[in-house]
């Protein structure tokens, strides 16, 4: 019994020894790769230096001044949504909604008909899609031809992230670990303490994070409020003759390859814009395959879309309005290019614009609300 008790010992001893040994390693390795490391390259900031504010509305950043009620010879659109339609961090004509501006107002002036198109821009941050019902109404009011609802992976919140995250602290910290000397001095003078710390944090946070979104979609409560706001955007605009043409904004955090942790919430969002009959486009696929770093207004620190993002947007949303007619012939681009430089004559054919894009083989008819389609979740075999 003594031997095996001391056998016991003695293995015990010699891993705790192992791990010891390991510790003071990787101690060692860190503080010499932190020693020899060359320092890092300063990145200039690429956000604007300053925010112009139209000259002629002094209200406010995101829109020029526009008349109510609306104007004769006026095709106007409203952009609804939140900080992803709002220019955060952007110059305001940077956003979608202006370049989608630009897009329509090509042919203008239409003799007899429009001598203006005008997309206002309704995003507001924080808004989730039971206040978005509000901005509609507005919108309505203000003389909207056609509503545009941007949705993303947060509009099933009742209250704001912010909110919510200030009321439990512990459950939704999914900023970096905050290691200081005052609070955290193990982690602070131990690298090895620290690099573990920190890894073991993010670990725990991406699993949080993605949990977070998913959840807002799956609990009966703010799912059925989500979906009830759909309907009631729905109502307001069929009663009141405007169009509705909503579309889904993927989150730029993570990379939108196979590994894309929200392909179901997408599907689900979809399945009920088509339910409710709303002509819609899932702008994963639009986005998918392309380094998510690249379409982040600050890399690593802030995954709202930038400048990049905003102009994908408003090209697809621009083929999608046109695709479901429900801008006028009018302002539809007479020759659309599949190339910037082609001796050929500019097709304008709407699938010719997708080719050789990492898109599902699915994609069309789902878009096209095929309500047998759209029951089953979306092929995510992607084809080249």
């Amino acid at each position: 019994m003594a031997s095996i008790l001391k056998r016991t010992f003695i293995n015990l001893l010699i891993s705790l020894m192992g791990l010891l040994f390991a510790f003071i390693a990787l101690e060692i390795a860190l503080r010499l790769i932190s020693y020899f490391k060359k320092p890092e390259v300063v990145h200039l900031d690429e956000r604007p230096w300053f925010f112009v504010r139209p000259d002629d509305n002094r209200r406010e950043l995101k829109n020029r001044k526009y008349v109510i009620p609306k104007p004769a010879g006026e095709f106007r659109v409203a952009a609804v949504g939140d900080s992803f339609t709002f220019p955060h961090m952007l110059q305001f004509d940077d956003v979608y909604a202006n370049r989608l501006e630009r897009i329509l107002s090509q042919r203008l002036p239409v003799d007899g008909k429009f001598n203006s198109v005008r997309v206002i821009n309704y995003g507001t941050p924080g808004l989730s899609t039971l206040f978005e019902v509000r901005a509609v109404k507005q919108a309505v009011r203000e003389g909207a031809d056609l509503v545009i609802l941007q949705i993303t992976l947060n509009d099933a919140e009742f209250h704001t992230f912010t909110e919510i995250s200030q009321k439990h602290p512990e459950a939704y910290a999914f900023g970096p670990l905050k290691i200081s000397k005052e609070k955290t001095p193990l982690l602070y003078y131990s690298k090895a303490l620290g690099f573990i710390a920190t890894r073991l944090h993010n670990t725990r946070t991406h699993k949080d994070y993605i949990r977070y979104h998913r959840e807002l979609f799956e609990k009966p409560d703010t799912w059925s409020a989500f979906a009830q706001s759909i309907r009631n955007i729905k109502h307001l605009t069929e009663k009141n003759g405007v169009k509705l043409f909503a579309f889904i904004f993927p989150i730029f955090t993570f990379k939108l390859d196979r590994d894309y942790p929200f392909f179901n919430t997408h599907d689900k969002i979809t399945r009920l814009l088509a339910e409710n009959k709303i002509p819609h486009a899932d702008l994963l696929y639009a986005y998918y395959g392309l380094d998510n770093s690249r379409l982040q207004v600050v890399v690593g620190h802030d995954s709202h879309p930038n400048e990049i993002a905003h102009r994908i947007a408003a090209e697809q949303v621009y083929l999608w309005l046109s695709y479901f007619n429900l801008i006028p012939d009018e302002l539809k681009l007479k020759h659309i290019c599949h190339h910037h430089i082609s001796k050929r004559r500019c097709k304008t054919k709407f699938k010719r614009l997708f080719r050789g894009r990492k898109i599902p083989s699915g994609y069309f008819k789902n878009e096209l609300m095929d309500l047998h389609i759209l029951g089953k979740s979306h092929n995510h075999n992607i084809s080249s």
